[in-house]
């Protein structure tokens, strides 16, 4: 009889996979080096308050540390370990997970819709080459040429609009040129350059020559500027 009141109030000990949880991490991306790393923790005693405490390979842990879910700031192309060990369970269990993600360079900005006149009908809605924005070039450069010529020729504006002066021949003349400049371009690195991913590259000459706030380096077609 004894006997058995011992065996009825002995404490019943959990078996050990009853009372380890499975810790793993899942990650995401954004743009611009910024990693999200979460940390799930599943089963074990439910009488635990976890603890979460974050440790990374590279970059900083911008928030979220003590957490189940951190956000890292790294430099793009870096490649990112996050190791994540959850505490308050028994020692013997396996309470660590990693977890590498790469951090992404930024999202190419929006090109400038007012940088753009029209795309080449030919060559199908959304397919941006070397021509995107050469007609607005041609403009500034035409505008460019003309200046030049009228102050050469020392010319100024009546009343009336028209244009008088005391080399009307060689405004003239400037005049030809600068419309027949946009006929005799061609093709040349001063061109935007489309990407694989759909980006445009602008060259720094092509940037200084259209102004107007456009800057060299990578950008991406809005939606408006696909069905210019």
């Amino acid at each position: 009889m004894m006997l058995e009141t011992l065996l009825l109030f002995a404490p019943v000990i959990a078996p050990v996979q009853d009372r380890c949880p499975h810790v793993a991490l899942r990650s995401s991306t954004q743009p611009g080096g910024r990693i999200a790393f979460t940390g799930m923790v599943h089963g074990g005693d439910t009488n635990v308050r976890p603890t979460y405490n974050w440790a990374v390979s590279a970059g900083t842990v911008a928030s979220g540390q003590g957490t189940p879910e951190i956000q890292i700031e790294a430099e793009p192309g870096l490649s990112v370990t996050a190791t994540l060990d959850v505490g308050g369970f028994d020692l013997s269990c396996a309470t660590s997970a990693s977890e590498t993600e790469l951090a992404m360079p930024a999202a190419a900005p929006d090109c400038p819709l007012l940088m753009v006149v029209s795309s080449s009908p030919s060559r199908g809605k959304g397919e941006f080459g070397a021509q995107i924005f050469r007609a607005r070039r041609d403009q500034m450069e035409l505008a460019h040429f003309r200046r030049q010529d009228r102050a050469r020729a020392g010319h100024q504006p009546d009343r009336g609009g028209s244009r008088i002066g005391p080399h009307r021949d060689r405004h003239r003349h400037g005049e030809r040129r600068a419309r027949r400049m946009p006929a005799e371009r061609k093709a040349g690195p001063a061109d935007p350059v489309t990407g694989k991913d759909g980006t445009l590259t602008i060259p720094d000459n092509h940037a200084r020559l259209l102004g107007r706030g456009l800057r060299a380096g990578v950008c991406r077609p809005t939606d408006a500027m696909k069905h210019l």
